[in-house]
């Protein structure tokens, strides 16, 4: 046949198909937005846990201060230990994440089996693939991890900014 009567289409282009695809990659960014506003509550709870302990330490912070620390040490100090908890919980995580979405159809199938199979979370059906698909973007994953750490730093900033501007005199009469 001529090629004005022939199309070829991608497996993404084909009826039925291109919508299910288009589903998935939404699926797909709303859980990449759904993991930066996560991201974002540890900004919160790095937040609070370090302005508590500038709060309790104000005379260690005094301390170092009058023995010659310089405002940008002390901010430092804080800024990486943030930095710290931020990698350890990427670092972490991403191991956890990396065995849980590797092991996705292992734990599925362990789930519907414990539940006498009344839970069935991946339905084939639904989604026309017999296994709920494992592979895992490197790039997506190194940005939630990045993600992680810069929001944990970011957590600790006004804190350490806090710690860095106290007077060592004040702070060491601080009882």
């Amino acid at each position: 046949p001529s090629s004005q009567f022939v199309r070829v289409l991608t497996w993404k282009e084909r009826p039925g198909v291109s919508t299910l695809v288009a589903a998935v990659e939404k699926e797909t960014a709303l859980v990449l937005t759904l993991f930066m506003f996560i991201s974002l509550t540890a900004v919160f709870l790095v937040f609070s846990i370090f302005w508590a302990m500038v709060n309790e330490k104000t005379k260690d912070i005094g301390i170092l201060r009058s023995i010659g620390a310089s405002r940008r040490g002390v901010a430092w100090l804080y800024l990486r230990y943030g930095m710290t908890i931020g990698v350890i919980g990427a670092v972490m995580g991403g191991a956890m994440a990396y065995l849980i979405v590797t092991n996705i159809n292992p734990i599925h199938t362990w789930i519907g089996e414990i539940s006498g199979g009344r839970v069935i979370i991946w339905d084939p059906a639904v989604y026309y693939f017999t296994q709920i698909p494992n592979e895992v973007n490197p790039r997506h994953a190194v940005i939630v991890l990045i993600g992680g750490v810069i929001f944990s730093v970011l957590g600790a900033l006004l804190p350490a900014v806090k710690a860095a501007r106290m007077d060592p005199v004040r702070a060491l009469r601080f009882e």
